[in-house]
């Protein structure tokens, strides 16, 4: 669809962020692998255990989620230029917008 509404230029800008962004989303999947089984067993045998866990999860997620969003954001620049080279400057607004989505997609995974 964005390549039927901008120019194959814009959408390779917008690829390189995006494929910078989606990148990071791999952490939270194999943070969510490890809890979720003591999430189930607890869900069911023991309440308080369950959301106890549930906050760690959480909490671990917010730890990982913020941190990348700020260096995302804040680096975006240099993140861009080194990978792709200046020609691909215009991404690098595009991967600042991208950056602030990053804390609530983490948290996507938590409460699905």
């Amino acid at each position: 669809m964005l390549g039927m509404l901008s120019t194959m230029k814009q959408v390779g800008y917008y690829n390189a962020a995006y494929s910078l962004f989606a990148a990071v989303f791999v952490l939270p999947g194999i943070i969510t692998m490890s809890f979720f089984p003591k999430l189930s067993d607890s869900y069911e045998k023991d309440q308080l255990r369950f959301k106890k866990i549930f906050r760690n999860f959480r909490k671990i997620l917010i730890m990982i989620g913020l941190p990348l969003v700020v260096i995302l954001f804040f680096l975006s620049k240099f993140i861009i230029i080194k990978i792709y080279s200046l020609e691909y400057a215009a991404s690098i607004i595009v991967l600042k917008i991208l950056s602030v989505i990053i804390l609530f997609k983490f948290l996507t995974y938590a409460y699905g």
